[in-house]
């Protein structure tokens, strides 16, 4: 049976990795696409939409083909990257081109419940397939909104799971839209012209998640923090090869479902044939019959001979010897 999950993990990783879909040397490159990022973010802070890092960063390749990281306050110092990335494309971290904002917990002594209203809330067992599950959602009651009202999520945003299930990204349906979020998971803010769903694949890929795993292993109760989140490295491709990028995985995951399926029919025809073998088996319909075989007849006084011979050397009690013995009637059914 082919590994489906270890399949998706390798298709995802070709992507991550720019070879999953072939480069266009035509396509703006995605230095120049940070470039422009950069520009808006300062566009964004001067209009006190948002707020400046402390000590931002950029990252570039120097001369010497060595990756270097460059502080707001002139500092440049030399990092590891993951791996090498193809021409065009560039590491960069998520707090280059996106906020992220934590969830609130329901007041305490307040309760969510299973009757729909206006306010649904998300948890972390809702955040699954890149999407949220709607078969077992709950929902807050006015007076938990009024609380924490001020903590939702829009289809805009990516959620990203940060306690319980750590490091799973996805977004928010339309029909969700503002919805109260969990404090076990983020909302990832793109203020940038980088694809979405290209970001949602990256932060699911291994790239990202071998970063959270070391990162939620330093400590005793793993959590990853809005800090840690934003200095995650995400590869950036150019823009027009982002959109190909999940428009070739969307093919491809689509034909691992498909691979999924398949292996299910054939797992329930093999059960059934197992099934049919068992019963053909123990029917006698399995193998010929030969009529030079003792028949089981023989077969069971030779085994009624033994118990006696057993029981007379003590080595098996009376009740032991007990048979019950099935006997075919007029109506040709078995009576014991």
């Amino acid at each position: 049976m082919i590994d489906t999950k270890a399949l998706k993990d390798k298709i995802l990783d070709l992507a991550m990795r720019g070879k999953l879909t072939p480069q266009d040397p035509n396509d703006e490159p995605a230095s120049e696409l940070l470039k422009r990022i950069k520009a808006e973010k300062e566009k964004l802070i001067n209009q006190k939409k948002i707020k400046r890092e402390k000590n931002g960063s950029e990252i570039f390749q120097g001369d010497d083909g060595l990756h270097y990281e460059k502080f707001a306050d002139e500092t440049i110092k030399e990092i590891e990257v993951p791996y090498e990335l193809p021409e065009g494309w560039a590491w960069a971290r998520i707090s280059q081109f996106a906020q992220a904002k934590g969830g609130k917990r329901v007041p305490k002594g307040m309760n969510l419940q299973a009757i729909k209203t206006l306010y649904p809330y998300l948890r972390v067992t809702d955040m699954k397939e890149e999407t949220i599950l709607l078969d077992k959602l709950l929902y807050a009651s006015e007076s938990i909104w009024e609380k924490i009202k001020g903590y939702t999520i829009n289809n805009e945003d990516i959620y990203l799971t940060i306690a319980g299930t750590i490091g799973r990204a996805g977004s928010v349906p339309l029909e969700l839209n503002n919805s109260l979020l969990t404090e076990n998971a983020l909302k990832i803010i793109n203020y940038s012209p980088m694809n979405k769903s290209y970001l949602i694949k990256a932060l699911n890929s291994n790239v990202a998640q071998n970063q959270f795993n070391n990162l939620f292993k330093q400590v005793a109760q793993p959590k990853l923090s809005i800090k840690s989140t934003l200095s995650t490295l995400i590869p950036i491709p150019p823009l027009a090869e982002q959109i190909r990028i999940v428009d070739r995985l969307s093919e491809g995951m689509e034909l691992v479902k498909l691979i999924e399926l398949e292996q299910h029919d054939l797992q329930e025809l093999s059960s059934r044939l197992k099934k049919l073998v068992l019963d053909g088996a123990m029917q006698g319909t399995l193998l010929p019959q030969n009529s030079d075989d003792e028949p089981a007849s023989i077969l069971l006084d030779k085994i009624r001979a033994e118990k006696q011979k057993l029981f007379k050397e003590g080595k098996i009690k009376k009740k032991d010897l007990e048979e019950i013995q099935p006997t075919l009637d007029e109506d040709n059914a078995y009576y014991q």
